[in-house]
């Protein structure tokens, strides 16, 4: 199974696995290893396929490597890494400070703190490692220090902008804890709290608030002494973290991803299989999201999708259509699968699993495919998009 393949660490070296007599007639979009093709034909990068198009409007896009340091992609960029295309929904961080190029500290607040901004040169060198590990490139110039000598019970520093709703909303935040045992809430302990974590790995923290007025706090509970340094402050209207927004005192957002390739009618006019691999993030549990959509301009005619229940359904969406669903995956993990129709029979199978099928009315001719989200440009994967196929046999097991 090639999918099962590139869910695998692929050996230095690994030969072109796409040169069997079925790619004569494909699409290879093999995002992990930098491998494109076309009927046969080879290129050097999805934007050099026939037919794609991506669009992301916004901030930067900011997505880690394989080696987990940063990378910032600026709009209409798929930001396409070692890891896979990352497709993430749109969202706003409501934070009104600079977060991470920390040159100013209007747009916080402290409480029996001091908090002062460093530039990253003059970071003491445990923290400068700390950084250096996950932003070799510089994107984050200068980080925030936040002190309490003790004296008194939850010595804070906060971000001013406020939720705004009382919808639900995360906080994040990316913190280097040199003492104390500070946590993370959104401005009231009674709405819960999360310890801070350490070495600039981002703590995220959910609740609903209770009033509009909650922000994003950091807090040591107890009269203890403290002292921390972070960056990366975000609050969006959701019930997780999304990839940070970069913010330079006023809010900001990124747009939504929607990565499109159309042409293809040639590969969904008879038979034909789809093979895929994904990294199915922790953000994704009890969502809706697509891995693939079939589509051919006005409306949808099949998808393959990560359902509210974790489950990888693969569906033909036409009059007569079916639809089949693999067992829960819960949990982060790369997950890697087929589907294919031969006319009159759909079957599937996810991670391995045995080849589930079902009698199914055949899909009106297709002619694109929407990688990691929706015709109408929605239900992203909110996670990277390893490879995705599309040749012309059904593939039976």
């Amino acid at each position: 199974m090639l999918a099962q393949a590139l869910a695998l660490a692929a050996p230095a070296g690994l030969l072109n696995p796409y040169g069997g007599s079925e790619f004569a007639n494909a699409l290879v979009m093999d995002f992990t290893r930098g491998i494109y093709q076309q009927n046969g034909q080879p290129y050097g990068g999805p934007e050099n396929l026939p037919g794609w198009s991506y669009t992301r409007s916004g901030e930067d896009l900011l997505t880690q490597m394989t080696d987990g340091s940063w990378r910032a992609y600026p709009a209409n960029n798929p930001g396409v890494t070692g890891a896979g295309l990352p497709v993430y929904e749109a969202t706003t961080n409501k934070c009104a400070n600079w977060n991470f190029t920390s040159t100013s500290t209007s747009g916080m607040g402290t409480n029996n703190t001091t908090l002062t901004k460093v530039a990253r040169a003059d970071l003491p060198a445990p923290v400068l490692a700390a950084l250096e590990a996950v932003d070799p490139r510089g994107i984050v110039t200068h980080a925030f220090r936040c002190v309490g000598d003790g004296s008194v019970a939850g010595q804070s520093c906060s971000v001013n902008a406020q939720a705004g709703t009382l919808n639900p909303h995360t906080v994040s935040v990316y913190a280097y804890i040199v003492s104390g045992a500070p946590v993370l809430d959104l401005g009231q302990a009674s709405l819960g709290t999360t310890p801070l974590l350490t070495n600039f790995t981002r703590t995220t923290f959910t609740a609903t608030p209770d009033v509009t007025s909650r922000n994003l706090r950091m807090r040591q509970p107890t009269a203890a002494a403290s002292e921390w340094y972070f960056f990366g402050t975000q609050l969006e209207e959701k019930a997780y973290a999304t990839p940070p927004v970069i913010v330079s005192g006023a809010s900001a957002s990124r747009g939504a991803a929607v990565p499109l390739i159309t042409g293809l009618t040639s590969l969904f006019s008879g038979s034909f299989t789809l093979e895929w691999a994904a990294n199915k993030d922790a953000l994704t549990d009890g969502t809706n999201r697509r891995i693939l959509t079939v589509d051919n301009g006005t409306a949808g005619q099949g998808a393959i999708r990560l359902d509210t229940t974790n489950r990888i359904q693969s569906s033909i969406d036409s009059v007569g259509g079916q639809s089949l669903a693999s067992a829960p995956l819960n949990g982060t993990m790369n997950i890697y699968g087929w589907m294919s129709f031969d006319g009159t029979t759909l079957r599937h199978s996810v991670n391995g699993s045995a080849v589930q099928s079902v009698l199914s009315a055949a899909p009106v001719t297709a002619d694109r495919i929407y990688p990691g989200c929706t015709r109408t440009g929605v239900g992203q994967l909110n996670a990277p998009l390893r490879m995705a196929a599309v040749y012309t046999s059904a593939r039976l097991v």
